[in-house]
């Protein structure tokens, strides 16, 4: 997830930086309107991965909460 991080605010760096001198050149509209695309689209996958983790997250807890408690006694009984 991190390594996603951070090609996205790279890409997100570039094309910033790319938008801007565009702009102050009084050109590249269309880089703008791609800047704010691909800036949507990264928010949009960042937050799918974010539900998809928080899904995960929940299906650890409930089979922690839902696992049948053991004693210490029947420990010898389990296959190795």
């Amino acid at each position: 997830m991190q390594r996603l991080a951070g090609l996205a605010l790279t890409t997100f760096a570039v094309l910033l930086a790319v938008s801007t001198v565009g702009v102050a050149f009084g050109e590249f509209s269309l880089v703008v309107d791609l800047t704010v695309a691909l800036v949507g689209l990264g928010f949009l996958t960042g937050s799918v991965l974010s539900l998809i983790e928080l899904g995960q997250r929940i299906h650890q807890i409930s089979r922690f909460l839902l696992a049948d408690v053991r004693g210490g006694d029947d420990v010898a009984t389990l296959p190795s």
